[in-house]
C-alpha cells in the first residue's frame, strides 16, 4: 500500500459495510482490516455475502475474531434484486436493521462501502474531516462516458456523454448511507453503465458528490486484466501481489510488468488461485 501520510487523528467510530461474493475474501481481508484499523479507534463491521456453494458463514465469522463484527448475513437472492446494479444496494440494505440497533449506543463518524473483491492500494489522508449530510464522498471525481458504449454485445449511441461515479469505495454519514442502499429499488436502464445509474440516483435524491476520501481502492479479480480487449483500468490479480504475497509499496495496478490472466495455462491459473486463497470455481468459465 502507498501511504501518503503516516500519522493522522483517527475517527472515534466508523462502520464498514462489506458486500459481495466470498470468492476473493481470503485474499483481500488482511489488507482491509489493516487499512480501517489505521484510520479509526473503533471499527464496526457489517457483512452481507451471497449464499454460494463455497461460502462457510462460520468460517467468515471466525475471520473477525478480535474485530467488532456486528452482523454477518446471507440475504435472499431474489432474481429481481441481483445483477451489477441492484445487488450493490440490496446487500447492505439487509444490514440496516442491525445498524439501527447499534446506533442506539454508538454514533458513527462515517460509514464506508466496501466490496469483498477490492483492496486498498493508496492511503493519503493526513487529517480526518467532518462529513456533511447528504454527501457521497468518492475516491474518484465525476467522469463521463464515451458517446458510444458497448454492454453485453449491444452498442448504444448516446446523444451526449453520460456522467458517472464509480459504484464502490465511497463513504458518507449514516443517514445518507441508508438512502443509498435503497437504490436497489431504483429503475435500472440496462443500456447505460451502473456508474451512470448511481450518478442519476444521487442527483434524484439531492445527494452531492464530493471527490474526497482517505483511500484509493482497486478491484482485484483474475478476470480483470488490463489489455486492449478489456476496457478496465485495473490490472489483473497477478499484478496485485508481491513476491511474498504481502502488501507492499510495489503493489500498484498501474505499473510494473505482469503476466495476463488470459495468457496463462489452465494449470497455472488454478495454481495461482490456490496460492492466494481465491475460489477459482467462480472463474472456471475463464479457465
Amino acid at each position: 500500500m502507498t501511504i501518503g501520510c503516516l500519522t493522522m487523528e483517527k475517527y472515534n467510530n466508523i462502520a464498514v459495510f462489506i458486500r459481495g461474493h466470498k470468492r476473493m475474501w481470503d485474499y483481500t481481508k488482511k489488507n482491509l482490516f489493516e487499512s480501517y484499523d489505521h484510520i479509526s479507534e473503533n471499527v464496526d463491521y457489517y457483512v452481507a455475502l451471497w449464499d454460494t456453494a463455497e461460502l462457510d458463514l462460520d468460517k467468515i465469522k471466525s475471520d473477525f475474531v478480535g474485530k467488532n463484527l456486528i452482523a454477518c448475513i446471507t440475504p435472499p437472492l431474489y432474481e429481481s434484486f441481483s445483477g451489477p446494479w441492484k445487488s450493490q444496494g440490496w446487500l447492505p440494505f439487509n444490514l440496516l436493521a442491525y445498524k439501527k440497533i447499534r446506533e442506539e449506543s454508538v454514533t458513527y463518524d462515517a460509514v464506508f462501502d466496501q466490496r469483498t473483491d477490492t483492496i486498498i492500494t493508496e492511503y493519503y489522508a493526513c487529517e480526518k474531516f467532518i462529513l456533511e449530510p447528504m454527501n457521497l464522498y468518492s475516491q474518484w471525481a465525476i467522469s463521463s462516458t464515451d458517446e458510444v458504449t458497448v454492454i453485453g454485445g449491444l452498442t448504444t449511441i448516446h446523444p451526449f456523454p453520460l456522467k458517472t461515479i464509480k459504484d464502490f469505495g465511497f463513504m458518507c454519514d449514516s443517514k445518507t448511507f441508508d438512502i443509498l442502499t435503497y437504490r436497489f429499488a431504483f429503475f435500472e436502464d440496462s443500456t447505460v453503465p451502473v456508474e451512470n445509474l448511481l450518478y442519476n440516483y444521487c442527483i434524484k435524491n439531492k445527494i452531492s458528490i464530493t471527490h474526497k476520501h482517505p483511500f484509493r481502492s482497486s478491484i482485484v479479480r483474475p478476470t480483470l486484466c488490463r489489455n486492449l480487449n478489456v476496457n478496465h483500468p485495473i490490472g489483473s490479480i497477478i499484478n496485485m501481489r508481491t513476491s511474498n504475497g504481502d502488501y507492499g509499496v510495489s503493489l500498484s495496478p498501474y505499473s510494473g510488468d505482469y503476466a495476463e490472466w488470459e495468457c496463462l495455462s489452465s494449470t497455472d491459473k488454478i495454481e495461482l488461485c490456490h496460492q492466494y486463497n481465491i475460489d477459482f470455481e467462480d472463474y472456471m468459465d475463464k479457465i
